[in-house]
């Protein structure tokens, strides 16, 4: 999936955009927690997985064309006075021709895709793709190692919430997965700002309790809108 059509699925617009910075802004301002959210059409290109159900496909269309030649052999003695010995070699290499580019298309549609990649193989490329971008949006870092990753991977259906290691001294990460929970079901229902929003808030209410402000030292150490990160990095 391109990014302009994650966009497009998930109505994120320069409205939504907005709407999720503000979420953002707002309830950093009651705590020195940091909070970074990002989204990605894919964790990895999966490109094996797409090819091999193509070519497994194909060969099974060819195998399928070889198991029934008799009786398409016969049929085809109905069309010609002589069917050419080349004739059913060619429909079935066509089969096998045909089937491939046509399944791997078919599997590059997400729907398609996520039955031919394995799940352990999903869930391993979207925890490496958060933890990439984890260290890569510097959530690591903030001054009291308060950042917190909310991290979506559309095509795997996959939503982590990754906490830093002072968040993790006083807050179990079952709450942040149930936070990832509750975002993923709603990002399902397509209106994606709303979905952010609602997690956004969930976890300021957890960092407030926690990481109160420091009135007059509460400095912004992370950017506050949503990023979009390529797919298939």
């Amino acid at each position: 999936m391109t990014t302009k059509k994650l966009l497009a699925k998930l109505h994120l617009d320069d409205v939504a955009f907005n709407k999720i910075q503000y979420a953002v802004q707002e309830e950093e301002k009651r705590t020195t927690g940091e909070i970074a959210c990002a989204i990605t059409p894919e964790s990895a290109t999966y490109a094996f997985y797409e090819l091999a159900a193509s070519m497994i496909t194909g060969a099974l269309c060819f195998g399928i064309m070889l198991a029934l030649s008799t009786p398409i052999i016969r049929w085809l003695n109905t069309l010609f006075w002589e069917v050419p010995v080349w004739l059913y070699p060619l429909m079935c290499g066509t089969a096998f021709l045909v089937a491939v580019p046509l399944i791997y298309a078919l599997v590059n549609i997400p729907a398609f895709d996520r039955l031919v990649i394995p799940p352990a193989a999903r869930s391993a490329a979207t925890w490496k793709r958060a933890m990439r971008c984890f260290a890569e949006s510097g959530v690591y870092k903030t001054r009291e190692q308060s950042g917190v990753l909310i991290f979506v991977s559309y095509l795997e259906r996959n939503v982590h919430i990754l906490a830093d290691s002072g968040i993790a001294a006083k807050i179990e990460q079952e709450k942040w997965d149930a936070i990832a929970a509750t975002l993923a079901e709603e990002l399902s229902e397509g209106n994606a700002a709303d979905a952010f929003c609602n997690a956004i808030h969930a976890c300021g209410e957890l960092l407030a309790a926690h990481f109160p402000p420091h009135p007059l030292d509460n400095p912004d150490e992370l950017a506050d809108g949503l990023m979009i990160l390529e797919g298939g990095e």
